[in-house]
C-alpha cells in the first residue's frame, strides 16, 4: 500500500487525500519552491511494470500540457519519484457536477451554461485532434462562479494513440461509452458528443 502521508513525489510534499478512484488517488500538496497548493494525482505503483509504460506516460502527459482553455483543467507539471508517476494540476476544492446534481435537479439556465463551457471545452479538444473518452459528472469541476472545468483526459483519444496516463486497459465508463467505444470500436468527436448528452440528461 502506497504511504503517502508527508511523502515527497518530486519538489511536492503530500498533505492529505483528497479523492480517490479505481486507478488513481488525488491529493493537496505543497510544491517547495513557491509554497502553493496544488493538486497531485497520483498513478498506482504497478503501473511501472507495463512495458514502456515510463516513455509513453512521458510523451502523453508532454501532450495533454499543451492543452490551453479556460474551462479545461490544465496539466502543472508530471514526473516519476522511486517507481511512482504523477500528475500535478491546480488545486480546486470546490466540488464537481456529480456533487452538484446530488443535490437536486439543476435550473435550465444553470445547467445550459455548464453544457456550453463543457461543449466549448470539448470542441477545443476535438480541434486538437483529441477525444475525451469519459466525459462524465465526476469529472467536470465547478468552480464558486458556477464556472464548468473539463478534467480528467488520462483516457483520451490522440489522432492514432491513445492517452491512457492510468493504464491500458481504462477506455472510461461503462454509463456513459457511446455504443461504439463500448464495443471496443474506433472513437470520435461524436463519442464525447453522446457522453454529453448523457449529462445534460442528469441535471
Amino acid at each position: 500500500m502506497y504511504k503517502w502521508r508527508d511523502h515527497k513525489l518530486g519538489k511536492y510534499t503530500l498533505v492529505s487525500r483528497i479523492g480517490s478512484g479505481g486507478m488513481a488517488s488525488v491529493f493537496k500538496a505543497i510544491e517547495d519552491d513557491t509554497e502553493q497548493e496544488v493538486a497531485v494525482k497520483v498513478l498506482p505503483p504497478w503501473l511501472d511494470e507495463e512495458e514502456n509504460f515510463q516513455p509513453r506516460f512521458e510523451r502523453e502527459a508532454a501532450i495533454l500540457m499543451r492543452l490551453h482553455h479556460p474551462h479545461i483543467v490544465p496539466i502543472l507539471n508530471f514526473g516519476m519519484e522511486e517507481g511512482i508517476y504523477y500528475i500535478v494540476m491546480p488545486l480546486m476544492e470546490i466540488g464537481t457536477l456529480r456533487e452538484r446534481i446530488r443535490k437536486g435537479p439543476l435550473k435550465p439556465e444553470e445547467g445550459a451554461h455548464i453544457i456550453r463551457q463543457i461543449a466549448e471545452a470539448l470542441q477545443y479538444a476535438h480541434d486538437a485532434g483529441m477525444v475525451h473518452r469519459d466525459v462524465k459528472p465526476a469529472n467536470i469541476l465547478m468552480d464558486i462562479e458556477g464556472n464548468a472545468w473539463l478534467s480528467d483526459f488520462g483516457t483520451a483519444h490522440v489522432g492514432d494513440a491513445t492517452v491512457s496516463l492510468t493504464g491500458s486497459n481504462v477506455i472510461g465508463t461503462p454509463q456513459y461509452m457511446a455504443p461504439e467505444q463500448a464495443r471496443g470500436e474506433a472513437v470520435s468527436d461524436k463519442t464525447d458528443v453522446y457522453a454529453l448528452g448523457i449529462v445534460l440528461y442528469q441535471m
